[in-house]
């Protein structure tokens, strides 16, 4: 059972939903998902300074933390028509504070 109050993260075959434990939900639906960025940051390693960032067309969407992102859901998203491996393998390697497109929609 998840602890009231946890932060967690639900994707399934409609989408992406990231609960915060704020109480604060963000979702967005892979209908609507226009792009996928990495942003990087210099805090770490004792702060978590790798986030998933999940676009929609109406400039919502989710930003995830790396600890959340299962195995299921990185291939869902490595798997997008298009996504930029290069940009991946680079964020991964980043301790600055950066930004990296990994795919975008063109349609």
């Amino acid at each position: 059972m998840e602890e009231e109050g946890a932060e967690r993260v639900v994707h399934d075959d409609q989408g992406v939903t990231h609960y915060l434990s704020s109480g604060e939900i963000e979702s967005v639906a892979w209908e609507h998902l226009v792009g996928v960025f990495i942003k990087t940051g210099d805090a770490g390693p004792f702060v978590e300074d790798f986030h998933f960032m999940l676009r929609r067309s109406d400039d919502g969407g989710c930003t995830l933390p790396q600890f959340l992102v299962d195995d299921a859901l990185l291939s869902r998203l490595l798997a997008l028509p298009g996504f930029d491996c290069e940009a991946f393998i680079q964020a991964s390697s980043s301790v600055e504070n950066a930004v990296f497109t990994c795919w975008q929609r063109t349609a």
